[in-house]
């Protein structure tokens, strides 16, 4: 009989996320963590073995294709999160230095589309995120999630109940094992936020160094 797997489909984040589960004492005993992911040159198909013997597929939203989603067992778990897009804080050229009311149009438009994005997922950061973005940095890029919001996603993951009968560890451990290491996640790929857009949303975590 093969291994059960535990499979994540998808980019970077979702890649993140596996890693980190990883960490759960016992986990990696119970199943085989497995990643199908994306690169820029797209994603190949993932191993239908791995897919056939999944209980638990950790999905970025729309990133498995139907024939992908067919060789799943029908026991299998499919927990979606959603693509990673928060752009309030790197508006286009023109808008950083422009009125505080295109950034307010521009911040509109960015929490509509994370509302919009996380529609019908499992794994929800849209009003963690638009309550916490002035308090503590949150991404590191438009599209690369910092720290406490991969903290948030992974408390959520491991609440799971395809999760929970996995996981060995009570809940608390397990969160405590996975928030190791996650300050430097996708940190390299930190871009700094303008000046006049944290002072129009009074971001309390700036400096310039950021």
């Amino acid at each position: 009989m093969p291994r059960p797997v535990l499979i994540g489909i998808g980019g970077p984040v979702v890649g993140a996320l596996v890693g980190q589960l990883g960490a759960v004492p016992g986990l990696a005993e119970r199943v085989a963590l497995h990643l199908a992911p994306e690169s820029p040159h797209g994603r190949a198909r993932a191993d239908p073995a791995a897919l056939a013997a999944a209980v638990v597929a950790l999905e970025e939203d729309g990133a498995m294709d139907a024939a992908e989603r067919a060789t799943l067992p029908p026991g299998c778990a499919v927990i979606t999160l959603p693509r990673m897009e928060f752009i309030s804080l790197w508006p286009e050229a023109g808008i950083a230095t422009g009125s505080p009311a295109r950034l307010d149009q521009w911040h509109e438009a960015s929490a509509r589309a994370l509302f919009r994005r996380e529609a019908g997922c499992d794994i929800r950061i849209a009003a963690f995120v638009l309550s916490r973005f002035r308090h503590e940095r949150l991404f590191h890029s438009a599209t690369r999630p910092a720290g406490p919001l991969l903290l948030h996603m992974l408390a959520q993951l491991l609440g799971h109940p395809a999760l929970l009968a996995l996981t060995a560890q009570p809940y608390d451990l397990a969160l405590r094992a996975v928030a190791g290491g996650l300050a430097t996640i996708f940190a390299e790929a930190r871009v700094p936020v303008h000046p006049a857009v944290a002072a129009h949303f009074a971001l309390n975590w700036w400096s310039p160094a950021e």
